[in-house]
């Protein structure tokens, strides 16, 4: 459900989400994609239920997302908002990856 709410957000249908114009679902998407890591990566019970379903790949998605969303924030301070638009859409697929993972894990 979460994963659907970052494919949804509002910047990914626009016609040129790196125009200023869209400056607020920008910021918007960052709010929703970092609030997303903290419940998922960095509360405790959350992530220690991902690391006991995924092992190996827990650490491999949770690195890949963590740099990810870190560079959509560092280049969000820089004024890039293409490279944001990129390292988001980088970090939405690590998260793909990650449920498809884990859809397999639970399936098996």
């Amino acid at each position: 459900m979460r994963y659907n709410d970052l494919f949804s957000e509002r910047y990914r249908s626009v016609t040129n989400p790196s125009d200023p114009l869209n400056s607020r679902l920008i910021e918007l998407a960052l709010e929703a994609f970092s609030t997303f890591y903290k419940d998922f990566f960095e509360d405790e019970k959350a992530s220690e239920v991902l690391r006991s379903c995924l092992g190996k790949h827990y650490k491999t998605s949770s690195a890949i997302i963590e740099s990810n969303l870190s560079l959509s924030l560092s280049k969000y301070h820089q004024g890039d908002a293409k490279a944001v638009i990129l390292y988001l859409e980088s970090t939405l697929s690590a998260i793909h990856d990650l449920v498809d993972l884990l859809t397999e894990q639970l399936c098996e």
